[in-house]
C-alpha cells in the first residue's frame, strides 16, 4: 500500500462540550490541528480577507478595519437570516485555509491531522474527513460553562443552540465520542489517546505506508557533518551516529535510574508531610493507600496509566474521612518533585552518555509508564530532556502513542530515533512498531556474546543488545549493525 496522505479527523462538539481541552492535548502530543475558529479570527483581523466583504454586507459590524465578533453577534441576534450571508462570504475562505494546511501536512508526509470544526455536522458536505470524534458533556455541565463565560446569557445560549445539530445527534452520527463531564483531565487525554490507538490499529496498512514513506522522505545516512563538526574531537563518533539517528529516547526506571530509591525517597518524603499537614489521615494512609487506589481504578478505569491521579484521589477518599482534604494537592506536588528528583540515583554511566549525546547534537527524551518527570531534576536541567510520562500520554506502552507524539513533536521520522529501555515488550516492541530502531538494556543481567545467538531469539525485535551505556561500545554497535541501510 503506497502513502496516500494523512488520516483526516474532523473534531467537533456543541458549545461549550469541552472541545477546547481536547485540541489542547492533540497539539501537545504533536498533532497538527487546523482550528476554524482560529482561522476565522485570522480572517476578521485587520488585512483579513473577510473584512472588506463584510464590510459591504454588515458596515456596522467593522470597527478599526477589522470585524467586530460582538456587533457581528448582534447583527445576527436581530437577524437571524443573516447568518446565511456571512456564511457564503467565510466558508470558501477558511476552506481555502484549510486546504492550505492540508497541502502543507502532505508535503511533510503527516500520519494524521486533525480539523477542528464546531459546524461540522451542520456542514457535513464541505468537509471530507476519515473520521468523526464528537467532543461531549451531560447537558447540566454543558450549561453551567457557557454560562460562566463573560457576556454570555440565557438567550444567546439558546439561540446558539438552536443552530448547532442537536448533541444526541452528534453523538449518533461520530465514529468515536469524548467525554468531558469529569472533574479531571485525565480521563480526557485517556480517550485521546485511545481513540489515537484505535485509528492505528484500523488502519495497519496506512500506517505500515506511512513507516515506508518517511524513509523515502528521509533516507537512512543522508546526514552529512559540517566542516566544523568534521574537525570536532568527537568527528569519527558523530559521523557515525549522526548517520544513524538524530535522537534518543530512553524508558526512565532501570533504564537510566533503579527503580526503587526514588519511589522509596518520595514515599517517605510524603509519609513526613501527611504526619505534619495531615495527622489524622497518616495514622491509616500507608496502610489503606494500595487498596484505595485499587478501589478508585476499578471505578475509574480511565485512570488505569495514572498513578499520580489514582494516589491524589485515593488520598482524597481517606484525606475527607477526617476534613483533611485541603492537603491533598501539596502532598502530590511533594511526591511528584521528589519522585522526579532522580538525580542522586542515576547509574553511574548515565551523565557521560547524556553529555556524548548532547555534543553529538542528538535531542533527548524521556517515555516513562510511570509519574516520573525529569524536567523537574537540576541534574538534569541543562540536557534540555523532553519527558512524556504515561499520564501526559493518556496510555501506556507499548501502545504506539506515546512513541508517535516524540516523532509528532520533533518532526523526525520514526527511524532516524532510537529507543532505549529494559522491556522487550513495552520498550522494545512498542518501538519497533511505530517504525524507530530499539535497543534492549539488561543492568541485571549483562549479555553473553558467546550466547548472542540464544538471545537474539529470546528478544528479536531489538537492533542493540546493551547492558550499559558504554559510548565507543554503543556507536561500534549502532555502526556495524546499521551499516547495510547506508
Amino acid at each position: 500500500m503506497m502513502y496516500e496522505g494523512p488520516i483526516k479527523i474532523g473534531l467537533t462538539g456543541s458549545i461549550g462540550m469541552g472541545k477546547s481541552t481536547i485540541t489542547k492535548q492533540l497539539r501537545r502530543l504533536g498533532f497538527p490541528v487546523f482550528d476554524a475558529d482560529e482561522a476565522v479570527h485570522q480572517l476578521y483581523a485587520q488585512g483579513g480577507k473577510a473584512v472588506e466583504p463584510l464590510r459591504r454586507l454588515f458596515p456596522d459590524a467593522i470597527v478599526d478595519d477589522s470585524v467586530n465578533r460582538k456587533a457581528l453577534m448582534e447583527v445576527i441576534m436581530a437577524r437571524p437570516e443573516a447568518i446565511k450571508d456571512i456564511e457564503h462570504v467565510v466558508h470558501p475562505l477558511v476552506i481555502d485555509e484549510r486546504q492550505h494546511f492540508t497541502e502543507n501536512a502532505n508535503r511533510r508526509g503527516d500520519f494524521m491531522i486533525f480539523y477542528d470544526i464546531p459546524l461540522l455536522f451542520e456542514n457535513r458536505a464541505l468537509y471530507s474527513v476519515d473520521y468523526t470524534v464528537v467532543v461531549s458533556a451531560d447537558a447540566a455541565t454543558q450549561r453551567q460553562r457557557v454560562l460562566s463565560r463573560p457576556g454570555m446569557t440565557e438567550e444567546k445560549f439558546l439561540s446558539i443552540l438552536h443552530k448547532q445539530v442537536p448533541d444526541e445527534e452528534k453523538r449518533r452520527q461520530a465514529d468515536f465520542v469524548i467525554e468531558t463531564g469529569y472533574s479531571g483531565y485525565s480521563e480526557g487525554r485517556a480517550q485521546v489517546a485511545r481513540v489515537l490507538h484505535q485509528i492505528i490499529d484500523k488502519e495497519k496498512g496506512r500506517w505500515l505506508a506511512w513507516q515506508a514513506h518517511q524513509r523515502e522522505l528521509y533516507p537512512q545516512g543522508s546526514y552529512r557533518p559540517t566542516t566544523s563538526e568534521r574537525r570536532s574531537e568527537s568527528k569519527e563518533n558523530r559521523a557515525n551516529i549522526r548517520r544513524h539517528i538524530d535522537a534518543i529516547v530512553f524508558d526512565l526506571d532501570d533504564t537510566l535510574v533503579p527503580t526503587q530509591p526514588p519511589i522509596m525517597a518520595a514515599l517517605q518524603a510524603l509519609q513526613e508531610y501527611t504526619v505534619e499537614h495531615m495527622p489524622q489521615t497518616s495514622r491509616v494512609f500507608m496502610n489503606r493507600m494500595q487498596s484505595t487506589m485499587k478501589k478508585v481504578m476499578e471505578e475509574h478505569p480511565l485512570l488505569s496509566h495514572d498513578l499520580t491521579e489514582l494516589r491524589r484521589r485515593g488520598m482524597l477518599l481517606i484525606a475527607s474521612e477526617f476534613g483533611e482534604e485541603a492537603a491533598v494537592d501539596g502532598a502530590i506536588e511533594l511526591l511528584l518533585q521528589i519522585r522526579s528528583n532522580v538525580g542522586p540515583h542515576l547509574y553511574p554511566d548515565v551523565i557521560a552518555f547524556l553529555d556524548w549525546m548532547q555534543r553529538e547534537g542528538l535531542q533527548i527524551g524521556i517515555l516513562t509508564n510511570g509519574n516520573g518527570d525529569v524536567t523537574r531534576c537540576d541534574m538534569l536541567q541543562t540536557y534540555g530532556i523532553h519527558n512524556l510520562a504515561a499520564p501526559d500520554v493518556g496510555i501506556a506502552k507499548p501502545s504506539p502513542v506515546g512513541f508517535l507524539a516524540f516523532c509528532q513533536q520533533w518532526q523526525l521520522p520514526p527511524h532516524r530515533i532510537l529507543f532505549m529501555g529494559d522491556d522487550h515488550k513495552k520498550d522494545v516492541e512498542g518501538a519497533k512498531a511505530t517504525g524507530m530502531k530499539a535497543a534492549l538494556i539488561d543492568r541485571e543481567k549483562p549479555f553473553d556474546p558467546a550466547e548472542l545467538l540464544v538471545d537474539r531469539q529470546r528478544f528479536p525485535a531489538a537492533d542493540l543488545l546493551l547492558h550499559h551505556l558504554d559510548i565507543e561500545e554503543f556507536v561500534a554497535k549502532m555502526d556495524s549493525h546499521f551499516r547495510a541501510e547506508l
